[in-house]
């Protein structure tokens, strides 16, 4: 709507003079008044004096209606330039608070000028750097204006790209900011465009070059037989090259003399000694190792032997290797020598030991439950003759009174004796005792059982408890440390929290992350070694956290720590399988997460998060055509730690001080 011009606006001069004769004709007329009041002069000077003063009040309504009009008016002229504006303009508090928007703003982000004035800047402009930035806000405080650029989002969740100019509103109030946004999408549009032009310009330029490079080697081609088939000798040298490069073994060609004909990139990367640095230059100078190896060889060609391939142990810059050499012979009359072909196999011996070591725990595992099965009958017989005691040496047992009597004593004098060696004390001893061993068998069994079957719900507050006895009954000579001297403290729920998956894998996660607590604590000789337990629900998730006091890990540590055979542990005394196993369970086979966060000095938090039981994806486990497996710890070759020797000398102490 274009703007009218108000009729009614007064020129300057007039309205100053229609204001100065109002002015005086109303101090006229009220001195007039108080005049004619004073000397009390008739009622005709009286309303003369009335006359004075309601003409000039009559004069001051009328211009307050032209002030009135005309402010009105420039409230709608200026309403309709802010609304005619493409540009987004917000006035609003500086706690983001909208007072009111044009109607560009309003159209723009879907909402009507009601609904903005209900909301904050900070709602259609989540990382406000008026809200976010101390900086921003001081340089407002004193004045100054702010330019950013952000992202707005429409009602409808959609975002574009803006360009915001910020300053206080000074002239309303100091607490006041006006905003004025710009959509710069068809800018980034435009940008977008022009880089998309400079890629198609560039593949324009590529095309042109590659038909030149073509055109080129037409006309090469078109030269002269010989120098054509130098060109493809050439060319077949680099390749040749290029293929030695990349091949993965360290090679090294050598001539009659034992001088250096042929050194790949993975020679240098094994030895550390340069391409330049080792071409013609004698082996034994460079590499002793690889030339002791060249000599038995040929030691053993004279022979008659021929040599197969060997694996040695190498140092080369300090790191140890185990090697795998290979040495051929040419023949060639033109060339003549030996190559020498290195592969580094430290990694898959690690993998065979490991999957010997697999097979040993398989067979450790199988033989552990046939143990525990074939100790549970004894301790069956124990327990069952142990309470059979019990209820015979019982008052109230019918037997008890006629034995008694038939040995001429008072059935409480005989129950009195019994107390007083400690017969009953002793049962009760031997009785826990007993329970404690079927406890220990019983892990013993869960934790060797192979998995077969379908998943099943497990408790995590029970299967927590299982892993922490077994750990506490786990003793490793070789590593001198008790996990009983650590403090467990749980923060766990009333209600049962259950997950669905097999117990033995999921039992071996939370055993491996014990135990490294307790090792870690250990080794860094922790005083008061801690672990603390908690089990946290976040909507149909899980998390089970293991907090520990010890040492914690420095960020390289930390980032590498779920790697396959990385380990921090010297003289291969870890495998660097535990973690990445207990990763692979929870991510692979449960369909969950897990993460660790660590601070050196401080401790270390391992987080594994599940999916609660009746919200477990829909997935097959990959080993379920085949069969079953499962993984002991691979400490578990030490032997279980024995019952505490206390129960025996107990009874012991009781019947010497019996007899």
């Amino acid at each position: 709507m274009k703007p009218v011009a108000n009729p009614l606006a007064p020129t300057e001069t007039k309205e100053a003079s229609d204001f100065v004769t109002s002015w005086f004709l109303l101090i006229g007329g009220i001195g007039l008044a108080w005049f004619v009041f004073i000397n009390d002069y008739g009622w005709e000077w009286f309303v003369l004096a009335s006359v004075l003063m309601v003409v000039p009040s009559v004069r001051f309504y009328r211009r307050a209606q032209r002030l009135q009009n005309a402010l009105k008016h420039t409230k709608f002229n200026m309403r309709q330039m802010l609304d005619a504006t493409e540009d987004l303009i917000f006035l609003h508090h500086r706690d983001g608070k909208i007072i009111t928007v044009n109607l560009s703003a309003a159209r723009k982000l879907g909402y009507s000028r009601a609904e903005l004035q209900q909301m904050t800047v900070w709602d259609i402009d989540e990382d406000c750097v008026v809200k976010n930035d101390p900086v921003i806000q001081n340089r407002l405080s004193h004045g100054h204006v702010v330019k950013y650029c952000t992202e707005f989002v429409c009602r409808d969740g959609t975002r574009f790209p803006a360009d915001v100019v910020t300053r206080p509103a000074e002239w309303l109030s100091d607490d006041l900011l006006v905003s004025i946004v710009r959509d710069v999408t068809p800018w980034r549009e435009a940008e977008r465009q022009l880089e998309f032009s400079r890629k198609e310009l560039e593949r324009a330029r590529n095309r042109l070059e590659t038909r030149v490079t073509q055109k080129s080697r037409e006309l090469v081609r078109e030269k002269s037989a010989k120098q054509l088939v130098e060109q493809e000798a050439d060319l077949l040298r680099q390749l040749l090259q290029t293929i030695i490069d990349t091949m993965p073994s360290a090679l090294m060609a050598v001539d009659c003399e034992r001088r250096i004909t042929l050194w790949n990139r993975a020679a240098e990367q094994l030895t550390g000694i340069r391409k330049k640095q080792a071409l013609k230059h004698h082996l034994e100078a460079l590499a002793p190792f690889f030339d002791r190896q060249l000599r038995q060889y040929i030691e053993l060609r004279k022979e008659g032997v021929t040599p197969t391939s060997n694996r040695f142990s190498a140092d080369f810059n300090g790191n140890k290797h185990l090697l795998e050499v290979l040495i051929y012979e040419l023949e060639a009359e033109a060339v003549q020598g030996w190559v020498i072909r290195a592969d580094d196999v430290t990694e898959k011996a690690a993998i065979e030991e490991m999957l010997v070591q697999s097979e040993k725990m398989l067979s450790l595992g199988g033989l552990a439950a046939g143990m525990a099965h074939e100790i549970n009958n004894p301790l069956g017989a124990i327990l069952q003759s142990v309470q059979t005691l019990h209820r015979r040496l019982t008052p109230d047992f019918h037997r008890f009174v006629t034995v008694a009597e038939s040995l001429s004593i008072s059935p409480a004098s005989l129950d009195a004796w019994i107390d007083t060696m400690g017969i009953r004390r002793s049962l009760a001893i031997i009785e826990e005792a007993s329970a404690r061993a079927a406890d220990i068998v019983s892990d013993m069994l869960s934790f060797a059982r192979p998995d077969v079957g379908e998943n099943e719900r497990l408790v995590l507050q029970e299967l927590i408890e299982e892993s922490i006895r077994l750990a506490q009954r786990e003793y490793n000579a070789r590593k001198k440390f008790d996990f009983l001297k650590v403090q467990i403290h749980r923060e766990y729920r009333d209600a049962p929290i259950e997950v669905s998956g097999k117990r033995t894998r999921l039992q071996q996660v939370f055993l491996n992350l014990l135990t490294n607590a307790a090792e870690a604590m250990h080794l860094a000789k922790t005083e008061t070694p801690t672990i603390w337990i908690y089990l946290r629900l976040e909507h149909n998730w899980v998390n089970i956290e293991f907090v520990d006091n010890g040492p914690g890990m420095p960020e390289q540590v930390r980032r590498r720590v779920f790697e396959p055979f990385y380990t921090t542990k010297r003289n291969w005394k870890g495998t660097g399988l535990g973690l990445s196993v207990s990763y692979f369970i929870v991510t692979e086979q449960m369909g969950g997460t897990m993460f660790v966060e660590s601070e050196p000095g401080v401790g270390t938090r391992f987080i594994v998060r599940l999916p609660l039981a009746d919200q477990v994806p829909d997935y097959s486990p990959m080993d379920a055509d085949g069969p079953a497996q499962f993984e002991l710890p691979l400490d578990m070759k030490a032997p279980l730690q024995p019952m505490d020797s206390e129960l025996p000398k107990q009874i012991q102490g009781d019947q010497a001080k019996n007899h």
